[in-house]
């Protein structure tokens, strides 16, 4: 690894990508000459990661937030009812179920989870009914935050008793 740390293997990459920048010179260039640039610059990139160059910045975590202490709840835009599996309605099952899941700033919701389960194809439809929600973000400080919420999607079979 010594020629990568004395700098050839970066100026390898800044000439190759010199090179490939231009789309004239690149369809100047012959299939070999194409496919020589492009293995260069996959071993290049390689060795750029490997050395530790080629890193992306670190990414701050999303900080989550609970209601209270100055933190308000989202508030529902739109909050569609779940479907009914074809099992659960051959089945006549019916019941709640309890997720939780996080509102980001964006209002969309994110990160899933279920407190219970009543299986039959049930399950599956209201994560993906929870999938759909929007919200007006929860505020901190008159930031909008993410916020972990807690909720119930009902399914009931009607004249079912």
């Amino acid at each position: 690894m010594r020629w990568a740390r004395d700098g050839r293997a970066r100026n390898g990459a800044k000439k190759l990508e010199a090179k490939l920048a231009d789309a004239g010179t690149l369809a100047g260039m012959t299939c070999r000459q194409v496919v020589r640039a492009v293995v260069a610059a996959a071993v290049l990139s390689v060795v750029c990661v490997g050395m530790g160059w080629a890193q992306d910045p670190p990414v701050q975590a999303e900080r989550v937030y609970r209601v209270g202490r100055g933190v308000t709840a989202p508030k529902p835009l739109k909050t569609l009812g779940p479907e009914f599996s074809k099992e659960a309605q051959r089945d006549k099952v019916d019941g709640t179920i309890a997720l939780s899941f996080i509102v980001g700033v964006d209002g969309h919701t994110r990160d899933i989870k279920l407190k219970n389960s009543i299986g039959h194809g049930l399950d599956e439809e209201a994560i993906r009914a929870v999938q759909k929600w929007t919200f007006v973000p929860g505020m901190k400080d008159g930031q909008p935050v993410a916020v972990e919420v807690n909720a119930e999607v009902n399914f009931r079979l009607y004249g079912h008793l």
